[in-house]
């Protein structure tokens, strides 16, 4: 399926409608994925806040289209250590599965991913200690692809 820019901007235009019909049902369901916050449902709420404005400012914007890591994209990134290259779709928390590479936008990986550019250099917080990683590759994945 040719990806067009006029289904790409129906799709981002259904994922805010759904976020902001359902919002207070999926902070409700999911906050507590931010178990290592203080506070997980601000901080949930206010990522999805930060996300729904970037992306309205994409729609509005000259490309017309995000040009980065959303909720519904494979991204690339290079581990820049040993250059290994790992590819991840970024989901929402249901369609989470990590035999499949697909991480929750409200799992640490994903937190950290949402938003990142093709290029942009980042350090990923993990258990041990924070990988250095260069996002090489943002494609967005419509769910009938």
């Amino acid at each position: 399926m040719e990806v067009t820019i006029e289904k790409t901007r129906a799709f981002f235009e259904r994922q805010i409608r759904y976020f902001e019909q359902n919002k207070t049902d999926f902070l409700d369901l999911y906050a507590h994925h931010m178990s290592d916050s203080a506070n997980p449902r601000k901080q949930t709420e206010q990522l999805l806040d930060t996300y729904l404005a970037a992306v309205r400012d994409a729609l509005q914007g000259q490309g017309g289209i995000p040009d980065f890591v959303t909720i519904g994209s494979e991204v690339t990134i290079i581990y820049e250590e040993d250059g290994m290259k790992e590819r991840y779709k970024i989901g929402l928390p249901e369609d989470s599965n990590p035999d499949e590479n697909c991480v929750s936008f409200l799992s640490p990986l994903g937190r950290q991913l949402l938003m990142a550019k093709k290029g942009q250099h980042l350090s990923i917080e993990t258990p041990g200690e924070p990988m250095q990683v260069t996002v090489s590759e943002v494609k967005l994945v419509l769910d009938n692809e």
